[in-house]
């Protein structure tokens, strides 16, 4: 984040933009960190970005939802659904998820995931 500071005819007078390159607060992002896929979403009870590291060939749908649930206890209900609607199986390897954009719906709020 920066803060840009404009001053005005007297020095008692000013305008302060704060201007940000962090992803929007409802926006679920991928990216890679050290070759490991890293999902960042705004947990709903705390209101503050999570990260969640994901090893693809070992973590599951269902563990990743599980890690989310238990990261954040007002999450209530969560799944992964693929872009045109189709539930993905909890048993489903993280890796083959990550290979298509995504919808995930965390208490009944949809985020569409746009893999890289």
């Amino acid at each position: 984040q920066v803060l840009c500071v404009k001053l005005c005819e007297s020095l008692k007078c000013y305008q302060a933009h704060l201007y940000s390159t962090v992803a929007p607060p409802d926006e679920v992002t991928v990216s890679y960190r050290h070759g490991l896929p890293l999902i960042t979403l705004t947990l709903p009870s705390r209101n503050e970005r999570c990260q969640f590291v994901v090893k693809p060939m070992l973590s599951t749908v269902g563990s990743f939802l599980q890690d989310v649930q238990n990261e954040d206890k007002g999450v209530k209900n969560a799944a992964i659904f693929t872009a045109d609607g189709s539930e993905i199986a909890t048993s489903t390897l993280m890796g083959f998820l990550l290979m298509n954009d995504f919808k995930l719906v965390i208490n009944k709020i949809t985020y569409d995931v746009q893999c890289p």
